[in-house]
């Protein structure tokens, strides 16, 4: 994985966590559709968390602008984790062999010469937390090409499941709050006929 990126961009990256910065994903979306992002303003030499974050927006201003259909999670990838950088970059490489027509592309040139940072301690500690599940698919340019998503079909499958379960989830809830509001409704109508009832009595009293 860490060979494809450097041949592809004429990277020397020593670690993956390196790509946490995002420089490096917002110059493979450049090679794909040139102008989509914009290069100029992408921080290659990235060593704090706010300039990872300029750059992941950069990416994902270039996903909107292509009509890439996928929220990037920021958040989990500058924390710098192994594992979350590599599941990131392996579906862009997925995506990028669908989408690269092979056409020509300087990369050091487009970078204007610079190289990214070392990558920066950021990992905290492993804790027992669940994953986040993934919220979509990442679709190609043009929707309907399969072979550009950013997900297989199993995960995308899957993904639709637990959509599906969801709503299934939702509706039922949506079914109990109609009836206990029902319910609550009949009660108040209950007690507002009999209102002068309890007032006469209470007068009695």
């Amino acid at each position: 994985m860490r060979a494809w990126i450097d041949e592809s961009l004429q990277l020397t990256l020593t670690k993956m966590e390196q790509l946490c910065s995002g420089a490096a994903c917002c110059q493979f979306m450049d090679m794909l559709f040139p102008g989509s992002t914009a290069s100029k303003k992408v921080k290659f030499q990235a060593e704090l968390e706010h300039e990872d974050i300029q750059n992941f927006k950069i990416l994902q201003a270039g996903f909107k602008r292509m009509g890439v259909d996928k929220i990037i999670p920021v958040d989990t990838l500058v924390k710098g984790k192994l594992q979350d950088n590599c599941e990131f970059v392996q579906r862009f490489q997925k995506f990028s062999a669908a989408n690269y027509d092979g056409k020509d592309y300087d990369p050091v040139a487009a970078r204007q010469g610079q190289h990214t940072a070392p990558a920066p301690s950021r990992a905290a500690p492993a804790l027992n937390k669940p994953k986040k599940p993934l919220s979509s698919s990442m679709l190609p340019k043009n929707p309907g090409d399969d072979e550009g998503s950013f997900y297989g079909d199993d995960e995308a499958a899957e993904l639709m499941q637990q959509v599906n379960v969801l709503k299934l989830r939702v509706e039922d809830l949506e079914k109990e709050r109609d009836f206990y509001f029902g319910t609550l409704r009949n009660t108040e109508l209950i007690c507002q006929e009999n209102e002068g009832e309890t007032t006469q009595y209470c007068g009695g009293l």
